[in-house]
């Protein structure tokens, strides 16, 4: 008899889940000493994993791929996870585990890639340079590039491309909305969500009210990206509903 779980025949989902939990519990574990003997330094791992803009001395090449499997917090990871697990499966039976796994990692690295060319507008507006060093900067220009310096966690780029996949190849399907007793369907459910993190990307504001706090753009990045990848896969393939 064949055992069911909600992993059935999605070995990417389920190993996606646990490297994220892994990574999780290890960053409220485990900090880190720099190799620095003469003047030892604790830093966590969302310093090393966690991504920073490019221009900064904490930028590391690989945090372009490790920030995707970092979390700020419980609800963080628990809403990413649960809209991996809920919408993400049913890419992976449609596409099959491999093309599944090379789209989340290209939406992934397509956030990222969206996010810093964001902060590199930002800085360039103020600096007239990509590059800064917040010493030298006016009181006005540090308010102006106030979270420009923050570190970047969370699978977030890569869900939203997910979202917006499933929105292309499956527009008409109903989603349930929590506190929305009636099912939507999801062309409309994720559509609404993309549009509002560009509103709030552009504008600055925030419904949550820590604006700053969140990468709106790298969420616009992986959804775009999604897009793109999708309207390439789709020419052998047909819409469903």
């Amino acid at each position: 008899m064949r055992r069911l779980s909600i992993f059935t025949d999605t070995p990417v989902i389920k190993n996606l889940v646990i490297i994220n939990a892994i990574m999780f519990l290890l960053t409220l574990a485990f900090p880190i000493i720099t190799s620095n003997i003469m003047k030892p330094e604790y830093q966590d791992l969302y310093r090393l994993f966690g991504m920073y803009y490019f221009a900064l001395d904490e930028f590391m090449p690989w945090q372009v791929i490790t920030h995707m499997f970092m979390h700020a917090s419980m609800s963080h990871i628990f809403f990413n996870m649960f809209g991996l697990v809920s919408l993400g499966g049913i890419l992976e039976k449609f596409w099959g585990p491999k093309r599944f796994l090379m789209f989340y990692l290209i939406c992934g690295l397509g956030a990222a890639f969206i996010h810093q060319v964001s902060q590199s507008v930002q800085v360039y507006q103020v600096c007239h340079s990509f590059y800064f060093d917040y010493n030298l900067l006016s009181p006005l220009q540090q308010l102006k590039l106030n979270g420009i310096g923050a570190n970047v966690v969370g699978a977030s780029g890569a869900i939203f491309g997910v979202l917006a996949a499933f929105a292309l190849l499956f527009p008409n399907q109903e989603l349930f909305i929590m506190f929305i007793p009636v099912p939507i369907k999801a062309k409309y459910v994720i559509g609404f969500l993309v549009l509002l993190d560009l509103y709030m990307g552009i504008s600055g504001n925030s419904i949550f009210g820590y604006g700053g706090n969140i990468a709106h753009f790298a969420h616009i990045g992986g959804a775009l990206f999604g897009f793109i990848i999708v309207q390439i896969w789709k020419k052998d393939r047909t819409t469903f509903y």
